[in-house]
């Protein structure tokens, strides 16, 4: 893996799930004859994920300067 996973989706089908890094590897997914139940744009979730740390870590870093 290791690449920029805000440009990655994630196709969920069944049980089964698969990075996708274009739209052109989801069309193939498709064309493959594979169902597909959800495509989810990774791009949101890590903005999501980014902005929860930051969160987490300003509280975090509040209570220990009041602690000190």
């Amino acid at each position: 893996m290791g690449g920029d996973l805000t440009s990655v989706s994630l196709v969920l089908s069944g049980s089964n799930s698969v990075l996708a890094y274009s739209d052109g590897e989801i069309i193939d997914l498709l064309k493959g004859g594979h169902g597909v139940f959800n495509v989810i744009s990774m791009g949101s979730v890590t903005a999501d994920i980014d902005t929860s740390l930051a969160q987490e870590f300003a509280t975090t870093e509040t209570r220990r300067l009041a602690m000190a």
